[in-house]
């Protein structure tokens, strides 16, 4: 029983330290990265505003940009690729929505 409670403690731990790696990495690409994606005019009608917006990924060409529209109605992943300096949208997936039209999960979990 004393192994099993020393296995439970060690994968809580090691699942809450790499939560924290994630959210933490997210938040400095956000703070790093923020002011250089809009967005995009394919989608700001679908989106409806912004409530908030989270850097995912960011590598040299290319970005994974998480979007929460205004009133929390439906969280957005838009994929972008850098072409002559300037980031264009390359795929869009709306995550979650509260009409039901989506119902997925986002890493880290940010809603």
């Amino acid at each position: 029983m004393k192994i099993i409670k020393q296995l439970l403690k060690i994968i809580f731990f090691s699942f809450t330290l790499f939560w924290f790696y994630s959210f933490t990495k997210c938040e400095y690409l956000t703070w790093k990265h923020e002011s250089e994606f809009l967005i995009p005019k394919e989608v700001s009608s679908m989106i409806d505003g912004m409530s908030s917006k989270k850097v995912l990924e960011y590598a040299n060409y290319n970005a994974i940009v998480y979007y929460v529209s205004s009133e929390k109605s439906s969280g957005d992943t838009i994929y972008f690729i850098l072409v002559d300096g300037k980031w264009i949208i390359s795929n869009w997936e709306t995550v979650w929505s509260k009409t039901g039209s989506a119902d997925g999960f986002i890493w880290p979990y940010i809603r």
